[in-house]
């Protein structure tokens, strides 16, 4: 089972995305001297690279922890951090990772006018794990990360002084500039007083949102498409690729903005789940571009507003209260954070979707905040639709809405180049 797993490529012809987010260094920092295609060769693009991937797995291999010897101590105290963090994810858990593939896309590449390499990153990591009692790689789960790194050469090999990202709503951990940075930073109440005294007229609901089963998989189908996550990242497994003019995260619905940059776009990703499941607007909840009320785009007026009309509860200590279609999220716990539940893991246990951290199939019982669940679903209404995907060599069976795995395996070609066990042509037996 580990082999064909640790071989895959597939599962994931279920999504299709491209993410870019921009840079938090400024443009003051950041200013660009010449055209990127002038500033390195296709032989150094390839070496940052490589150096990137190393940079990304090192916090996440079952060796993480041990010293490289191309970063600064600040960059090694943060590799070392996570690599704590996540040992930590799944002893609390139960969880084992067996496996764990980073995506290294590279979105832009500049020298400063100090001569040092400024390059904005996002890494995918592609998680393959199981709970106690079962098989190894018998769930999988994504997550990915923007990372801004300050790099510089010294004795011709290119050292890494500074990498700066949040990943505390996966992770726990967040480079020491961002958390200086928020230190200092102007924070605004957000309290049902103030969605009240937004103006607008009469608010609320006229009528209340109930789910069928059509509309549960429009949500759950909506979450998993613009989660973030994209076929290219999720399916090839150690790459590095350079995307660099890339500005937009083209499967974010681009119907609606963007805002990773004010760490709001995690409720305003739920907001279009919830309007993609059939969810009428109101007078307090409406998408209006950058003049979203509160209520769309900020987790407390969000709760404030729709608790009116549904039950908020903590989550249970077994989950069980955690159904497909509601949200969930942590308040008043240094920050706000809101996701959304598309199903489960085979051990039962809620997957989430969600942004500002994307995020997909993650499990909530990794998560280590007090949660809680806003009930617009009272029960389990989504019933799994079986399909088989595959690739070359393997075939997988998941569900077609919300990517729960079944079973996998190697195909049995026949004479004619069919699978007698899924039926897929033009595939090869690997053994």
């Amino acid at each position: 089972m580990k082999k064909i797993f640790a071989k895959l490529s597939i599962l994931m012809l279920i999504i299709t995305a491209i993410f870019g987010a921009g840079s938090r260094v400024s443009a003051e920092e950041n200013k660009e001297v010449q055209p990127e295609s002038a500033i390195l060769t296709q032989e150094e693009k390839d070496e940052v690279g490589e150096i990137l991937l190393s940079l990304m797995e090192a916090s996440t291999s079952k060796n993480g922890r041990s010293a490289l010897s191309n970063v600064s101590a600040e960059v090694q105290a943060t590799i070392t951090a996570k690599a704590e963090a996540i040992a930590a994810i799944q002893a609390n858990s139960g969880s084992v990772f067996d496996e764990i593939y980073h995506g290294v896309n590279i979105y832009s590449a500049k020298i400063t006018e100090d001569g040092k390499l400024n390059v904005n990153v996002r890494d995918t990591a592609v998680i393959w794990y199981h709970d106690q009692g079962a098989e190894e790689n018998t769930d999988y789960c994504s997550y990915a990360t923007t990372h801004d790194i300050t790099m510089e050469r010294v004795g011709g090999e290119w050292f890494v002084l500074r990498d700066s990202f949040d990943e505390r709503m996966v992770t726990g951990i967040a480079s020491e500039d961002i958390l200086q940075a928020e230190e200092t930073a102007e924070v605004i109440p957000a309290t049902k007083d103030v969605l009240k005294n937004l103006g607008g007229g009469e608010r609320g609901m006229n009528t209340v949102f109930t789910y069928n089963s059509t509309k549960l998989n429009n949500a759950i189908q909506y979450a998993i498409q613009y989660c973030g996550m994209t076929e290219t990242q999720l399916m090839n497994h150690g790459y590095a690729a350079w995307d660099t003019g890339a500005t937009h995260p083209n499967n974010y619905n681009s119907a609606y903005i963007n805002l990773s940059s004010t760490y709001t776009d995690c409720c305003n990703f739920v907001s279009q789940i919830l309007k993609a499941a059939g969810m009428s607007y109101d007078t307090v909840w409406y998408y209006d571009g950058w003049s979203s009320p509160l209520a769309w785009t900020n987790v407390i007026p969000f709760i404030n507003h729709f608790d009116d009309y549904y039950t908020v509860e903590y989550v249970n200590s077994s989950y069980s209260n955690v159904y497909p279609g509601n949200p969930v999220f942590w308040r008043n716990q240094d920050t706000n954070h809101i996701m959304f539940c598309v199903g489960y893991n085979n051990s039962g246990y809620p997957v989430v979707c969600g942004h500002t951290h994307d995020i997909f199939r993650y499990p909530i019982n990794w998560i280590g905040k007090t949660l809680e669940t806003l009930k617009i679903a009272t029960s389990n209404l989504h019933s799994h639709t079986q399909t088989w995907v595959h690739n070359t060599s393997y075939h997988y069976k998941i569900c077609s809405v919300c990517r729960y795995l079944f079973t996998s395996g190697t195909h049995t070609v026949n004479s004619n180049g069919v699978c007698t066990i899924c039926g897929a042509t033009g595939v090869i037996s690997p053994n």
